[in-house]
């Protein structure tokens, strides 16, 4: 028996959190939810965006209690965020907390069978404004005048972590976590984080997952920022306050992922998903430049030259192998790539302790390159069977439980950087999220299956115990992708060896 259909109203449908919300919904598979969505505008853009997808949107502004109130008809649940743009809205905040008012209210009219209040942490999204660039005088878009994209900032308290939130990825599925059980969550206070970093680390994993020269440059007060901007004077207030709770920027409480990694496997559960698919975001876009991209492109393109005959690629495919000789652009900015290569270090690199005469040494094996190519799908290219990589090794794996895995289980480790769009038409690449902890003998089934869709410059870095596969193409353009692949460096001595076997034994 299906479950009852439960209407749920989002409020401000079309911003960064509602928006976040509905497609969260939208992939939900264990409820019955229908959702209403709440705009001033019907007709714009991202509304008739939420139309195409089954939404209900519905016109009502926030100022007319009456159109509010026909809007939400019938709901079952609500998702009310506030609006700090409005002209009243900002004067309300700044002189009585308008946020904490609200949830006062809605708890105390007694209307309601549960009220959960979440809040969002800084959200990464907003470090991609061009406009936050320019405030923070740098970062991460405009080198300084010593090439270093730099985070000026004051610290946050006494230089505890931030806590940041992915809105697109993250914020959806924790209300939605929240959804799935209201009552268990009632009167609680969310912290929805995607993790707690001080900003030091923030800005040392920029560069090291885009390998620009990036650091911060902490400001000497919480006036320093934007001064003179009266715009920027909430961001300061929010630094001053950050200076007298000592980095509380919940409150009582320190910065936390626990509640929100529970609502995001919650949430995951109901839309089918498992293993890295139920983890909270914390992977930065744009592993490769544009520019790096194109001198790649130029490198690589006149070595493609006919359809691949035979093998694990389909007859509209065309690969360009031993990329690390031909292209330098390649080698230094995808091959080594900084992120890429401390992933592969701790997941690949081994250790052995022995005996040497009256010694005990022990010896390190750094992962090695085992592959490096491009691969173009032409219109029309079919499908690729679902295999796993570790395959050519003969690997043999049991299955565990997703906290059962540890570093050493998988042999090889392989990031898909995207030279072009990648879309489920073109061919995307489509895996099994957490068929990395399957058992060898277990079967791909394709309806578990994610397509990795990318812009240029985007990588989607792969355990080769993972069931994947290329699309079939079945647009009008071509869709390219460069790939490397490091497996463990005891798996290169036989094959070195037996290479150079066969070189001597030409040779005599």
């Amino acid at each position: 028996m299906a479950p009852a259909v439960k209407q749920i109203t989002i409020f401000g449908a079309t911003g960064l959190q509602g928006s976040s919300v509905v497609h969260s919904l939208l992939r939900d598979q264990a409820s019955n939810f229908k959702i209403r969505a709440i705009t001033r505008d019907p007709l714009s853009d991202k509304s008739q965006a939420l139309q195409s997808f089954g939404v209900v949107v519905v016109r009502a502004d926030g100022w007319r209690a009456h159109e509010i109130q026909e809007a939400c008809s019938g709901s079952w649940a609500a998702f009310v965020n506030t609006n700090s743009d409005d002209p009243v809205g900002r004067l309300l905040r700044s002189c009585s907390c308008l946020k904490a008012r609200i949830e006062e209210y809605a708890r105390g009219t007694g209307c309601f069978d549960a009220v959960c209040s979440i809040h969002a942490g800084w959200y990464y999204e907003l470090f991609l404004s061009d406009m936050m660039a320019q405030v923070h005088q740098s970062f991460p878009y405009y080198p300084d005048a010593e090439g270093f994209l730099s985070l000026h900032l004051p610290r946050w308290g006494d230089n505890y972590a931030a806590p940041f939130i992915a809105i697109a990825d993250d914020f959806g599925d924790l209300v939605h976590g929240i959804l799935l059980d209201p009552h268990k969550w009632k009167d609680q206070n969310i912290q929805a984080v995607s993790e707690a970093r001080s900003l030091e680390e923030f800005v040392e994993v920029f560069s090291k997952a885009t390998g620009k020269k990036a650091r911060y440059v902490p400001l000497p007060s919480w006036k320093s920022s934007g001064e003179g901007v009266a715009e920027l004077e909430d961001a300061r207030l929010l630094f001053a306050y950050g200076e007298l709770t000592g980095g509380r920027y919940f409150g009582v409480e320190r910065s936390s992922t626990a509640t929100a990694r529970k609502l995001k496997k919650l949430a995951a559960t109901a839309q089918g998903k498992y293993g890295t698919s139920a983890e909270l975001t914390s992977s930065i876009r744009n592993l490769v430049d544009q520019d790096t991209l194109a001198q790649v492109s130029r490198d690589v393109t006149p070595h493609f030259d006919k359809f691949w005959e035979g093998g694990i690629f389909t007859s509209k495919s065309r690969v360009v192998a031993g990329l690390a000789v031909k292209s330098t652009a390649f080698i230094e900015h995808i091959a080594c790539n900084p992120l890429f290569l401390e992933v592969c270090d701790r997941l690949l690199a081994s250790t052995y302790t022995c005996w040497y005469g009256d010694e005990q040494v022990t010896f390190t094996s750094a992962p090695q390159i085992n592959a490096a190519i491009a691969i173009s799908n032409s219109p029309g290219n079919e499908a690729q069977k679902l295999h796993r990589d570790d395959m050519g090794l003969h690997h043999t794996l049991p299955g565990i439980a997703p906290e059962a895995y540890t570093p050493g289980r998988d042999v090889g480790v392989g990031p898909f950087v995207a030279a072009t769009q990648t879309t489920k038409e073109n061919g995307a690449t489509r895996f099994i999220p957490g068929s990395h902890l399957w058992d060898t003998s277990h079967r791909p089934d394709e309806g578990l299956t994610v397509p990795v869709e990318m812009q240029p410059g985007d990588a989607f870095i792969m355990l080769a115990s993972c069931f994947h596969a290329g699309s079939a193409n079945v647009s009008q353009e071509d869709r390219t992708i460069y790939s490397t692949f490091l497996s463990k460096g005891i798996l290169r001595q036989v094959s070195g060896l037996c290479l150079h076997s066969l070189r001597v034994s030409n040779c005599i």
